[in-house]
Formats: structure tokens, C-alpha cells, sequence
């Protein structure tokens, strides 16, 4: 989607620096950055119009870093990425908004909790076809880092 405009800018940046080689990763950062870019302006649209930018704020505060350490699958094109990622996390904070009762919470919270430590026992850190973590120690770490994030979190 931002193919086209990324490596247009890229060759500019490189041409003013005169580094030719490393037009492919400027492109491929500079189109990183304006899918995040669009992404984070329709998340925050949409969550103005629903009437839940804070709670989104909120859930934002807790995914990043979770995102951060374990990684993520992705899905095979931008558009679905972005469809997908803006409705999870649009519905996560309008979730934030139900009442529920102090015994449910808790109940939640432990059912949650075993299902993310779970998740994170077998998923993380998450890979794709082109960028795979194979490495035992570093995987492990990645696994300790997200059970910290998590334990802090919540």
C-alpha cells in the first residue's frame, strides 16, 4: 500500500546522503512507519467516534509491551492486519466499559491469567515465515520478559 511512496522517499533520502545500498531498508522502515502511522490515526478516529479513547489509551498501555516481547504472528496482507488489529483492539477497550461484578472480575482474572501464561508457555516469542527465533536462550528470554510485562500489567 505504501510501497511506492516508501521507496520513492527512500531513494531521495539516499541520494542525499549518498548510501545507495541501503535504499531497500529505508524503504521497508519508512513503510513500517506509515502503515503504523495510519493505523494509530484510524484506531484513534474510530475510538473518538465510539466514544472510548481512554479506555483504548488503557489497552494500548497494556498490549504494546505484551506486543513488544512476544512477538506476533502477521496475517498475509496489510489490509487484513490493519482490519483485524483495529477491531481487537477497538473491541478490547469497549470491553474495558462492562460492569461486572467484583467475584466475576476475579474469576475472569484467573481464567485470563492461565490462558495468557499458557499462551505464552507455547507461542511466544511468535515468528513468521521470514523472521523465526531459533535460538534456545534467546527464545526463553523473550518468555521470561513477557511473563514479567504481564505480571506487572496486571
Amino acid at each position: 500500500m505504501f510501497k511506492k511512496l516508501s521507496l520513492a522517499l527512500a531513494h531521495a533520502i539516499s541520494n542525499n546522503i549518498e548510501i545507495e545500498e541501503a535504499v531497500g531498508v529505508y524503504a521497508y522502515g519508512l513503510e513500517i512507519v506509515f502503515g503504523s502511522l495510519v493505523k494509530i490515526i484510524i484506531l484513534f478516529a474510530l475510538s473518538y467516534l465510539f466514544g472510548i479513547v481512554r479506555p483504548l489509551f488503557f489497552v494500548l498501555l497494556a498490549f504494546v509491551p505484551i506486543r513488544h516481547f512476544a512477538g506476533g504472528t502477521h496475517l498475509s496482507t496489510y489490509m487484513r492486519c490493519l482490519a483485524l488489529g483495529v477491531m481487537m483492539l477497538l473491541i478490547l477497550a469497549r470491553l474495558s466499559l462492562v460492569g461486572i461484578t467484583y467475584s466475576s472480575l476475579l474469576g475472569f482474572f484467573a481464567f485470563t491469567e492461565i490462558i495468557t501464561l499458557h499462551s505464552i508457555y507455547r507461542w511466544v516469542p511468535a515468528g513468521t515465515e521470514k523472521k523465526t527465533v531459533n535460538d534456545p536462550k534467546l527464545r526463553m528470554n523473550r518468555k521470561v520478559n513477557t511473563v514479567k510485562v504481564v505480571l506487572v500489567i496486571t
